[in-house]
């Protein structure tokens, strides 16, 4: 005689064992919140929220409410310009968020207690002080301080928050690093490391512009046929354009692609990544040599 199947789910836990049906749906709960502009403290909409179960954002106000399982799971909070922010949750509860923008704003930035932040500037490849390397926070243009002849810089920064500090030094490479600067991280002296560029002088002005084999018209038809939308993109209906800098070669390769300007929500990294998957360009001419050169281009994302 056949067994009848039943249709559940038998899980053996602490109390003994516990018999679920395996479509028994799970009932949600509603998540309340509130998101704040860390600068301001002023409510911040526009903001989304994003779980498991979908997305919402903020309203006028800074609130939102969102359905999501009874059950640990991990949120996200992001808006462009930002820093993005997760939150784990576990039992649904009345969320206080504070979002930080990636550029202070000058008013903040005079009011904000400050906080003398310590470190070197050293060449990745052979561990030697960078001297004379400037050292900036994203959004000011005016280098805050310069590396000794140690590679050593002190710099003074708002406390207890979110900075992109910006390195550079002549023959290295730009780079950009996240910090978060509280009264225990700034106890520890940072440790930044540069690139050196490899090959030589880098034009940013040339006679005849470097180009993608057949022009730009067909540069942007392999755009339009590689780049794959990014999924978190399209539920959030993020659309935009993305600023890429990027050097070509005098071998037509790419190189030192740099985001000047993103939207966020993984189209900058695909931006990043058809680019840096392209074919060699047509190299650059000046003066009847041929030269590296550094270019910016635009890379429209437009759902359709």
């Amino acid at each position: 005689m056949k067994r009848k199947l039943i249709n559940t789910l038998i899980c053996l836990g602490l109390a003994g064992i516990v018999i679920t049906p395996l479509n028994a749906q799970v009932k949600l709960k509603k998540l309340k919140g509130k998101v704040y502009n860390f600068d301001t403290q002023a409510p911040e909409s526009g903001v989304s929220i994003i779980t498991k179960e979908g997305q919402v954002k903020t309203d006028d106000k800074g609130k939102f409410v969102i359905e999501i399982a009874p059950a640990l799971q991990e949120i996200t909070i992001t808006k462009k310009g930002f820093f993005e922010e997760t939150r784990l949750v576990n039992k649904p509860k009345k969320l206080k968020i504070q979002l930080t923008p990636q550029v202070p704003s000058e008013t903040y930035w005079e009011k904000a207690e400050k906080i003398t932040l310590k470190g070197s500037v050293l060449d990745k490849e052979t561990q030697l002080p960078v001297s004379d390397a400037q050292v900036m926070v994203k959004g000011f243009f005016e280098p805050m301080a310069a590396t000794n002849i140690l590679g050593a810089f002190t710099v003074e920064v708002p406390k207890d928050r979110k900075i992109v500090l910006i390195v550079t030094a002549s023959k290295y490479t730009l780079e950009n690093y996240v910090v978060r600067v509280t009264e225990e991280s700034a106890k520890t002296p940072m440790e930044i490391l540069l690139r050196k560029e490899t090959e030589s002088k880098v034009l940013t002005l040339v006679e005849k512009q470097a180009q993608f084999p057949g022009g730009m018209e067909r540069f942007y038809q392999y755009l339009s046929r590689e780049i794959q939308y990014p999924s978190n993109a399209k539920k959030m209906g993020v659309e935009g354009t993305v600023f890429l800098q990027y050097v070509v070669n005098k071998d037509g390769s790419i190189t030192d692609i740099k985001v000047v300007k993103g939207i966020g929500s993984g189209c900058d990294e695909e931006a990043v990544r058809v680019l840096k998957n392209s074919p060699k360009w047509i190299p650059a001419e000046h003066k009847g040599e041929i030269v590296r050169v550094r270019m910016t281009v635009p890379i429209k994302f437009i759902l359709r």
